[in-house]
């Protein structure tokens, strides 16, 4: 919906290739760049220019998971294949804040809501939340869903990295999300602590 004004007039809309260029520059210096960072970084360029940009696909920003009237929290890219081989390599969380992290809705992964450190365990319908000072107590996943998308509840970046190879980079962008799902069901069979 932020977009849909420029979506009408899409057709007459243009980024200046100059503009445009810079605005490449900054992601690819910093890729994930918040688009609140990306516009103080890109003055003068107008925050209309990159909505134009973002509008014409000529960034990246997974609208699916991120909102453009949280800029403080939506990382930027130049394109869909890089976001996905940043996402895969793990690393982007130092580029982008340490409040933007993922929440990884998956058994045993940690949360920090209100300033504590929480651990996940999934039900059907309900998420756990268990802390070691606390009593555990669920919540219903639409509830810790909204309580994400208000940044109330968010992802702890770990210190594990994942090293990945050029050609499994190649890989990951040339797999289908059937693909993936299966490598992870796959995994948690083999690794359920994981």
């Amino acid at each position: 919906m932020y977009l849909e004004d420029y979506y009408h007039e899409l057709d007459t809309l243009v980024v200046p290739e100059a503009e445009l260029e810079r605005l490449y520059q900054i992601i690819d210096e910093h890729p994930g760049i918040t688009l609140a960072d990306l516009r103080a970084a890109a003055s003068p360029i107008r925050s209309d220019q990159i909505n134009i940009a973002i509008a014409r696909h000529a960034l990246y920003v997974d609208l699916a998971a991120h909102r453009l009237t949280e800029p403080g929290r939506t990382p930027i890219f130049c394109n869909h294949e890089t976001a996905r081989a940043y996402r895969h390599r793990g690393d982007h969380a130092d580029d982008v804040g340490s409040d933007a992290h993922p929440v990884e809705i998956v058994q045993g992964s940690t949360i920090l809501w209100d300033g504590r450190s929480w651990r996940l365990h999934l039900g059907q319908k309900e998420i756990t939340l268990v802390h070691e000072e606390s009593a555990p107590f669920s919540l219903p996943r639409s509830a810790f869903e909204i309580l994400v998308r208000e940044g109330k509840i968010v992802g702890v970046q770990t210190e594990t990295r994942i090293c990945i190879t050029p050609e499994g980079v190649a890989l990951l962008e040339s797999a289908r999300s059937t693909d993936l799902a299966t490598a992870q069901f796959r995994n948690r069979i083999i690794n359920p602590d994981q």
